[in-house]
């Protein structure tokens, strides 16, 4: 009988994110009857758990259905709701996983529950622990939001206890204060940073009033506060005091953060970096390095265990512009392993090439380009750049002239690229100009330098470069 695909797509995407131990623990989640009592659902589980699925998900319904319902009709509709009633049973049980790994969220469960029994001995007991669970949160917006939870639980159970809530409501306002601020100065850095890229204009309200508002303020002394004003202002002021002042929180408390927060917090300091490298301040090459390398050192650049591929190429560029060779070499070996695996060799042969290319070891670097596929379009073309400047700097000028030829017809033949693709064709344009210049002629070549100084091109060092060889 043909294969056709599974009626939901959600299920078959879920299937696929779960790890070994989830999948344990999920046998044993639906064969609980407090959390499932349709055996159906238990059934279809345990046939796709086994199942050998096509890489798309097809699977043979009507097989599938015999083995659940056994000597029923097909009943297309029916095997739909059971592939429906599993996905719901996966979602809540991912759910469950994740609330219960966060001990503070489960004692603001607990104490919601308490103060609608009235149970004051309870709750205060549950209000101490929580507090505790809270207070050995890592830094950032989540622990703020829990505080802030917290406060208002209490609060809420002095108002059903008719006690005295001065004191409460006090505490509930500073708690709010905090999260607040800090979640909106949050939101303003990462608007700030999409808005330079995108050109899209952003309404960020009152937040001027709390900029002023906070100047001189001790609230500037929280690490939640402190890092986002000092990030902020550095980014909208392109102010290096500022930048200075974000760093040193960062060196301070940077590994109290969540390391999910902690991740935005380094690529917003080295966004402010990029733009200062963008406009000729080389120091900040370094100031990029040292936070790429604080990232890595406390894992928060990973993504599920996984290094992004641009992270991966952007440390070795920071660390060779700073002839950094041994450390960038033990990096990229050293890292190899944490990259997607369908990416993991392209990036790292372009990435060992380039080191190879900066050392003038042109010739390791030439089979190593060889070795980088097509999984990584843009990859590809760094990599044809990178050749180009290596015939280039070899004087191999036939091979030169055939590579910009090839170049220019596929880049022409591609659609889809953007703005890449005048970025690539500007280098090509300018490589040709350089290479039918007179070098006697040096109005020529100081013209031609002009020329590409004002131009948006790709490489414009290495060009200005070859203009003074």
């Amino acid at each position: 009988m043909s294969k056709t695909k599974f009626s939901d797509p959600k299920l078959f995407s879920l299937l696929n994110s779960l790890t070994g131990v989830e999948k344990r623990e999920l046998h044993q989640f639906l064969a609980s009857p407090f959390f499932n009592r349709r055996v159906e659902v238990s059934a279809l589980w345990q046939i796709l758990l086994n199942a050998e699925m096509t890489e798309n998900g097809s699977c043979d319904k009507a097989e599938i259905f015999e083995k659940i319902f056994l000597g029923q009709t097909y009943d297309d509709r029916q095997l739909r709701y059971t592939f429906t009633f599993l996905r719901e049973k996966i979602e809540w049980f991912l759910a469950y996983r994740q609330w219960d790994g966060e001990p503070a969220q489960a004692g603001l469960s607990l104490l919601a529950s308490y103060r609608e029994r009235g149970l004051e001995k309870h709750f205060r007991h549950a209000a101490q622990t929580t507090a505790s669970q809270a207070s050995a949160m890592p830094l950032g917006l989540e622990k703020l939001h829990t505080s802030y939870r917290l406060e208002l639980e209490k609060y809420t159970f002095s108002e059903t206890q008719k006690r005295s809530r001065d004191s409460a409501l006090q505490d509930l306002h500073n708690a709010f204060d905090l999260y607040a601020i800090s979640g909106k100065l949050r939101l303003a850095c990462l608007m700030s940073t999409h808005q330079a890229v995108v050109k899209v204009a952003y309404d960020f309200s009152f937040l001027s009033l709390i900029i002023n508002w906070l100047e001189g303020n001790p609230l500037l002394n929280s690490p939640e506060i402190g890092l986002y004003y000092h990030c902020y202002r550095a980014l909208t002021e392109n102010d290096e005091v500022e930048f200075r002042a974000f760093r040193s929180v960062v060196e301070q408390h940077g590994d109290q953060f969540d390391a999910a927060e902690l991740k935005d917090i380094l690529l917003l300091g080295i966004n402010f970096c990029i733009r200062q490298l963008n406009v000729g301040a080389q120091q900040f090459v370094q100031e990029a390095f040292d936070l790429y390398r604080l990232g890595l050192e406390r894992g928060s650049l990973l993504e599920r265990g996984i290094l992004s591929r641009f992270t991966y190429k952007n440390v070795v560029a920071l660390g060779l512009g700073l002839q950094q060779f041994d450390w960038v070499e033990q990096f990229i070996h050293a890292q190899k392993k944490l990259l997607e695996p369908r990416h993991q060799e392209s990036s790292f042969c372009f990435n060992f090439a380039k080191l190879h290319f900066t050392k003038k070891n042109y010739a390791e670097a030439m089979p190593l380009l060889a070795q980088v596929g097509d999984d990584d379009f843009l990859l590809m073309l760094d990599a044809k750049v990178l050749l180009l400047k290596m015939y280039f700097e070899t004087a191999q000028w036939d091979a030169l002239d055939s590579l910009l030829t090839s170049f220019k017809a596929f880049l022409r033949r591609k659609t889809n690229i953007g703005y890449h693709k005048e970025h690539y064709l500007s280098l090509l344009f300018f490589t040709k100009k350089i290479l039918l210049l007179n070098p006697h002629e040096r109005s020529a070549a100081s013209a031609l330098g002009n020329e590409i100084e004002s131009a948006n091109v790709l490489e414009k060092e290495w060009l200005l470069g070859r203009l003074s060889v």
